[in-house]
């Protein structure tokens, strides 16, 4: 499943996951695209605040 996030100013971003905190931020993972030996892990991991959002899709095809 991807989820495709909306900002306010028109851009669009795919991610794996994403995650509605408490704290009035979006959490957002998805595979690194290159390996980078100064970062731990295998994924990377955003953080947003929601004001900055319009929308957070869900696509499951």
């Amino acid at each position: 499943m991807t989820v495709l996030v909306t900002f306010t100013d028109g851009t669009r971003k795919e991610f794996e996951t994403a995650e509605k905190l408490e704290s009035g931020w979006l959490r957002c993972t998805r595979p690194r695209s290159e390996p980078r030996s100064d970062l731990p892990g295998e994924t990377t991991t955003k953080y947003y605040r929601l004001e900055a959002l319009d929308a957070v899709e869900r696509d499951s095809t």
